[in-house]
């Protein structure tokens, strides 16, 4: 009784790839969570650096007309947008992976629920190896996809670096022509 993983139930296999394209996104959204988001604080954050960097550079200066307080009013001042963007990011990152959880639950109910009926209604066709194996091979990959489709991107640019690498060191330059001939 050698089967194929994915084919044990073909049932549940249909019913599961039927799902997949939303485990992909769900997959494609905890990728982009985990990635984060940095950009848009950046500059404020080379702002507020730059007052640390002159305040300590001209320490003196700043001692001997007691500016110690009005330098750590601005800092303070320069990181309440960066504060704010963070608290904002937390949520909506908090917010997709409550959402990404909730697709995958969802589904995983789903799929139980349908395994069940099947296997109530085919008691000696389907068997509860069968239905554990064909659900998570199933979903595991959908997840595994859906994580790496947020990087595809980045792979065509390593393949097209490498393609420019390699025309590079192919092709031969003026030197190497005079040096031939």
């Amino acid at each position: 009784r050698q089967r194929q993983m994915c084919i044990r139930d073909r049932r549940i296999t249909l019913v599961a790839l039927g799902i997949v394209p939303l485990m992909l996104m769900v997959g494609v959204i905890q990728a982009k969570k985990k990635a984060g988001f940095s950009g848009e604080a950046d500059e404020v954050y080379q702002e507020a650096t730059s007052i640390i960097m002159e305040s300590m550079i001209n320490i003196r200066t700043v001692v001997s007309f007691g500016y110690e307080n009005v330098l750590l009013e601005k800092y303070s001042e320069k990181l309440e947008v960066p504060n704010q963007i963070a608290i904002k990011n937390g949520l909506v990152s908090g917010m997709f992976f409550g959402l990404s959880q909730l697709i995958l639950y969802f589904f995983f109910g789903l799929i139980f629920f349908l395994a069940v009926v099947f296997a109530i209604n085919n008691p000696t066709e389907i068997s509860r190896q069968d239905i554990f194996v064909t659900i998570f091979v199933v979903f595991f990959s959908a997840m595994s996809a859906g994580n790496n489709l947020y990087y595809m991107p980045d792979v065509a640019d390593a393949k097209n670096s490498a393609a420019n690498i390699f025309l590079v060191l192919d092709s031969k330059d003026e030197d190497q022509i005079q040096v031939e001939e």
